[in-house]
């Protein structure tokens, strides 16, 4: 992402389970540091719509490789099923990864992964969602990168709507000033902005 005329390199990643901790060292060896562990599945999807095979690589409306550190234990992921069976996929295990990918990579590895999946009816998700008890999230997929966060803002403002029954301006409003924003990642053929909003922030009766 920064260039062309970056090497290939490679760094290998000690595991301390125990603490919490990946280590690793610079290129001459000289130096180490460590990244905390926030393991998370790099890719989670659903086939596309029509019959369109897809490479893993890709990120989109059906899921796919999102590479989203929230796709991770004790959140709800949210697809919307466009083939019978849904066909869900998942794999490209990460232990850890800063916004934005930029190197390409996050420090990836193998895991073992346990999912329960739902079939919730009668609920339309044109773009993955991510929910747990504190936070609601809304991804978009895309390139440009302000076509990723205008897909990622404009999810997140119909399900503020659907959520609170607040109109369309009122919905925006609120986004607008509690929303957090995030670029996931700008490496693959599609980018990924997340939108998150606080549980917390979202509207009550009004004083009387």
């Amino acid at each position: 992402m920064l260039g062309a005329d970056l090497p290939e390199t490679v760094w290998f990643y000690e595991v301390d389970r125990a603490r919490g901790m990946a280590r690793t060292r610079s290129q001459d060896g000289k130096q180490s540091w460590e990244v905390p562990l926030a393991p998370f599945l790099g890719c989670l999807g659903v086939a596309p719509a029509n019959g369109e095979a897809r490479s893993t690589v890709v990120p989109g409306d059906f899921g796919g490789n999102m590479d989203c550190p929230e796709v991770r234990a004790g959140n709800t992921v949210y697809l919307g099923v466009r083939v019978p069976g849904a066909l869900v996929s998942f794999g490209d295990g990460h232990y850890a990864m800063g916004d934005g990918e930029i190197m390409g990579t996050a420090i990836e590895g193998a895991m073992d992964v346990e999912l329960t999946v739902d079939l919730v009816k009668h609920r339309e998700t044109a773009w993955p969602r991510i929910e747990n008890a504190e936070w609601m999230m809304s991804l978009g997929a895309a390139r440009p990168l302000e076509d990723a966060a205008r897909i990622a803002f404009k999810d997140m403002v119909r399900w503020v709507q659907a959520k609170t029954g607040l109109g369309e301006m009122d919905a925006y409003e609120l986004v607008s000033q509690n929303a957090r924003a995030p670029i996931v990642e700008m490496v693959d053929p599609e980018y990924t902005v997340l939108v998150k909003i606080p549980k917390s922030r979202l509207p009550g009766p009004a004083p009387r």
